[in-house]
């Protein structure tokens, strides 16, 4: 059992399988009937410590009778709960031994119990996850330098303010395509005719995001999707989202790029080593190659973006506000209050456009954010085409912060991309997060960085001429924004009538010219309110793609053919494969301590020993409790040099029930114990020598008060034993009732007649003989009479 629990707790890997040919079903079978061996073994252990201490205590001051079965039948739970032990326990509680002795045989009974599935738990290896190794290691940059305060331009490459920086995969915009790609598949239009109705049709955005992939480790709440990067050059991440959480808001986070980038490096390094490894003094090393899965994990901070839209106005030419929502709210604020308010155009282009047109605008933080803490929210003005001098505007709320978090990579989930874990404690506000001091980081985003996210793209044919739209404009025309009045006007819709929704080839109001442009785009019944959440979805992972890639320059080395550009390599510290898989220092760490240091671990998923969980905790637990109790008998027999193996089974009971002398008459005790007092008295084992024979003294099992009476009563016994075998025939015969219930009853020539009575196993002790003042009254008795006369 001590070797069960060290080997759990130093961590033993099997692999990913018990044999390459085997089913592994037949190996767990072998280690369950190992598991039962091991439990009969202790529960046999544990009898024999129990039986011992049941000795000594009739050796000394007596057993109550209820006890002296309990070497037996501890082990069974119905013991706890029995006559005999509970009437033991009563009468025990005005002697401090004896209650020693019922709070131990209630111990053993416990662990008795509960020692199998304890063994179960050590002796069967079962699939888990378990350290497998890990190292620190650097980013080539400060915390600054990887996680800014303020983002602007100027911070940013050269290459990433040309028209073309979508090409390059450290840029803000370089996410463009596989964005533009992934939104493409959820149309407004085509999720608008998804057969959902009511709130269903509000998740439809939700349900399409969250069918494309696995949910983001750790949080059902949040879903994500993949973000590729040109030539691979940054691994590929699950952007995470929470779309219209608590907060009518949409949330979105992804893993920082200089940060996974060095953790592919290591990765790739900790497989090549597992890939070569014999094992060496560690066994577990060679069957790392067999894994199920394996996990890397890390920690940074990512960046954590929120966004907000609000409903549409209608703009005239001459107009110099727009409504934008709140993000954050001052103490006091209700909801009963304004969800956002007007805020100022002053670097925009009020120009009238046949297109549409999106631009950033800085909103004051005095209304927008939180001066004291620093958190600053950007506007996103969305300008639907012009028409008779007026437009449809919608305003957005952009905020970020560097979220401190966990990324992970694992080889059983969407091939290893690297993806954030969320907890269901993680808020998706960054001024309510539990520790939002220490892990928020707000950003302030300049207008010039946000302009390096929305580059040009290419030339697209419209209704309105030829268009140059820029990155954000181009999704949203890939994802029907521009068409949305249109679709209104022109094909069936769910409108809100007589109580629920249903669908009309055409909408009556729309028809009459009633409703403008931003009356249909403010028209949220019957599910049309899903066109908020891709929205929000689409600006707010923008801009976190574009932040999760600031400082991943510096992880390459920058050659002028993008072609060329290679990772810049940690260096290896000497013993660097032994090190990279016990879990120290791997890497050669820099001597300047403004660089940010960082940790990475791997994990291998498999059959193993390892004690992570409270199982493993608890049968440990059982199992300490049982060394210490067979230990400890160990050493006391050690010690005394006593040990003995009387009385260990029923049969030896009964012998010396049949040996012992009759001291008194246990009533109601013939055909099962009907009075639980009958339990109480308490039982001694003693050697009584009769005075006026020549037998040899003999051990007998008697009450506590009768040790004088047995001596004549043995006499009397040993007399009454030979008139029964025919040496003595002129004395009186006298009558035996045997210790298992034998009734003897004397006939006129002398002979015995016997009658055997079954009854309760205890009851056999209060019958070593019966009066015989009726010995000639009948020469048969029935059981039932015998019943009758002795109960």
């Amino acid at each position: 059992m001590a070797a069960l629990i060290s080997i759990n707790y130093s961590s033993l890997y099997i692999g990913g399988g018990f044999s390459a040919t085997a089913d592994d079903a037949f190996y767990l079978a072998l280690y369950q009937v190992a598991a039962k061996v091991q439990e009969m073994l202790c529960v046999a252990s544990l009898s024999t410590v129990v039986l011992q201490v049941l000795r000594n205590e009739l050796l000394a001051d007596g057993v109550p009778i209820g006890l002296l079965g309990s070497g037996i039948w501890f082990s069974q739970i119905s013991f706890v709960w029995s006559p005999e032990f509970l009437v033991a326990v009563g009468s025990s509680l005005r002697s401090f031994r004896k209650l020693r002795l019922c709070i131990f045989i209630l111990l053993t009974g416990i662990l008795a119990v509960v020692i199998g599935p304890a063994s179960a738990v050590l002796l069967i290896p079962r699939i888990q996850t378990v350290p497998a190794g890990g190292t620190s290691y650097f980013l080539n940059g400060t915390a600054e330098q990887l996680w800014p305060r303020i983002m602007t331009s100027d911070s940013q490459l050269e290459v990433c303010k040309l028209e073309n920086s979508t090409k390059y995969a450290v840029c803000p915009s370089s996410g463009h395509e596989s964005l533009r790609s992934t939104f493409s598949a959820f149309n407004y239009t085509t999720l608008f005719s998804l057969p959902f109705s009511g709130p269903v049709l509000n998740n439809a955005l939700k349900y399409a995001l969250k069918s494309t992939k696995d949910p983001v480790t750790g949080s059902l709440l949040w879903f994500n999707f993949q973000i590729q990067s040109p030539l691979s050059l940054v691994p590929a991440v699950m952007s995470s989202m929470q779309i219209r959480g608590l907060r009518d808001e949409t949330a979105v986070v992804q893993p920082h790029a200089a940060t996974i980038i060095s953790q592919t490096q290591l990765l790739n390094a900790w497989l090549d080593t597992v890939d070569s490894s014999s094992g060496g003094n560690n066994p577990s090393l060679s069957e790392y190659k067999w894994g199920h899965n394996f996990i890397a994990t890390g920690w940074t901070a990512n960046p954590w973006v929120r966004a907000r839209c609000a409903p549409a106005l209608n703009l005239s030419a001459n107009a110099t506000q727009a409504w934008f929502p709140y993000l954050y709210r001052n103490e006091g604020w209700n909801w009963w209050a304004d969800e956002g308010r007007l805020a100022n155009l002053t670097v925009v282009d009020r120009n009238e456009s046949q297109f549409l047109r999106a631009q950033w605008t800085p909103l004051p933080i005095q209304s927008f954010g939180i001066m004291n803490i620093g958190l600053v929210t950007s506007g996103l003005l969305l300008e639907f085409p012009w028409s008779f001098g007026f437009r449809t505007a919608v305003g957005c709320s952009v905020s970020a912060a560097w979220h401190n978090g966990t990324v992970t990579s694992d080889t059983s989930l969407n091939n290893g991309i690297w993806m954030n874990h969320i907890g269901p404690e993680t808020s998706g506000s960054q001024q309510d997060s539990p520790d939002a001091s220490v892990s928020n980081q707000p950003v302030t985003l300049d207008k010039s960085w946000l302009d390096l996210l929305m580059p040009p793209t290419f030339e697209v044919s419209t209704n309105s001429g030829p268009w140059v739209p820029n990155t954000l404009e181009s999704i949203l025309l890939d994802t029907g924004f521009l068409n949305i009045m249109d679709e209104y006007k022109t094909r069936p819709q769910r409108i809100f009538l007589n109580g629920t929704c249903e669908i009309t080839r055409t909408n009556a109001s729309v028809t009459n010219n009633s409703m403008t442009d931003t009356d249909i785009w403010n028209d949220d019944s019957c599910g049309k309110g899903t066109k908020y959440d891709l929205l929000e979805t689409i600006i707010a992972s923008m801009v976190a793609d574009g932040l999760s890639r600031y400082g991943s320059e510096r992880a390459f080395n920058i050659q002028p053919d993008l072609r060329d550009w290679t990772f810049k390599a940690l260096p290896h510290a000497p013993g660097f494969n032994n090190s990279i898989l016990s879990g120290h220092d791997a890497i050669i760490l820099p001597s300047d301590p403004s660089l940010v240091v960082q940790n990475a671990i791997f994990q291998v998923e498999g059959y193993a020993y390892y004690a992570s969980s409270t199982s493993d905790y608890l049968a440990t637990s059982v199992a300490c409790i049982y060394i210490i109790i067979a230990g400890a008998h160990a050493i006391w027999i050690l010690c005394y040099g006593v040990t003995s193996s009387s009385w260990h089974t029923v049969t030896e009971l009964l012998i010396l029930c049949f040996n012992s002398p009759s001291v008194s008459v246990l009533k109601s005790a013939s055909a099962g114990v009907r009075h639980l007092a009958t339990y109480n008295k308490v039982m001694k084992v003693r050697m009584v020598s009769p005075p006026n024979t020549l037998h040899e003294p003999r051990v007998v099992l008697l009450p506590i008060e009768g040790e004088e009476v047995a001596v004549e009563k043995l006499d009397q016994d040993i007399l009454t034993c030979s008139l029964a075998n025919g040496t003595d025939s002129s004395s009186e015969s006298k009558r035996a009732l045997l210790p298992f219930k034998v009734a003897t009853l004397a006939s006129n020539t002398g002979a015995l007649s016997t009658l055997i009575v079954t009854v309760h196993p205890t009851a056999l002790l209060g019958f070593a003989h019966s009066p015989t003042d009726d010995v000639n009254q009948q020469n048969r008795l029935s059981k039932v009479e015998i019943d009758k006369k002795y109960n």
